[in-house]
């Protein structure tokens, strides 16, 4: 029996909940899903909670909290994700996953029109694997979609991004050179500013077309 497919109740932990932090918590966990949350306090106790084949553990003195969704990242362990191969992309959700990441979105600066498509196709490539139950030994975070980080921003407030492949906004055809992920629950986000030309628009359609802007 794998760790995805079994029951596991965690005792007596400190958890950080929506309403605050319990000193006193049991938690159930059934094929890889939290299936219950109880206080200490509350009459169910663990023996109630835990079937005959589940394994418990007493966390007593550890505190809980929930993953961290990393929705701004170019990169870590040496990976750049402008220029990332999927088992790339794999390498950094593996290091993320230590870290109390269990999700993130790779971020792109603005590039070349070839550079989107082969980052875009190594996103897709690693969603597709975890879709699939293509995974190692290893813990990762999910990769949950892409971060445009631009290209429609303003050249006077560049940063450290390529102002060369900054874009204004003049309709819904500007927005084909920025591929999609191919996986359908993905998320899109992009940062934009909305004072260059055209932008107030670009945001009306961003959102129509169900992006996170």
């Amino acid at each position: 029996m794998t760790a995805s497919n079994r029951t596991i109740l965690l005792r007596n932990v400190r958890a950080v909940l929506p309403d605050g932090l319990n000193h006193k918590t049991d938690l159930l966990i059934e094929n890889g899903l939290i299936r219950r949350v109880d206080s200490r306090s509350e009459a169910a106790s663990a023996a109630q909670l835990i079937a005959a084949d589940s394994s418990g553990f007493d966390l007593e003195g550890a505190t809980l909290y929930p993953g961290f969704i990393d929705v701004h990242i170019h990169g870590a362990v040496g990976v750049d994700t402008m220029n990332a191969a999927a088992e790339d992309l794999q390498r950094v959700s593996q290091f993320l996953a230590t870290q109390g990441v269990t999700g993130w979105m790779p971020t792109l600066v603005p590039g070349p029109d070839a550079e989107y498509a082969r980052a875009l196709n190594a996103i897709n490539g690693a969603m597709q694997d975890e879709h699939a139950g293509s995974r190692s030994s290893e813990t990762r975070a999910r990769v949950l979609g892409v971060h445009y980080e631009g290209p429609f921003v303003n050249s006077a407030q560049c940063g450290a991004l390529h102002a060369d492949y900054f874009k204004t906004y003049s309709g819904p055809k500007d927005l084909a050179a920025l591929p999609l992920p191919a996986v359908g629950n993905a998320s899109k986000m992009i940062t934009v500013a909305p004072e260059i030309d055209g932008g107030v628009e670009l945001v009306r359609e961003l959102t129509r077309r169900g992006w996170i802007v």
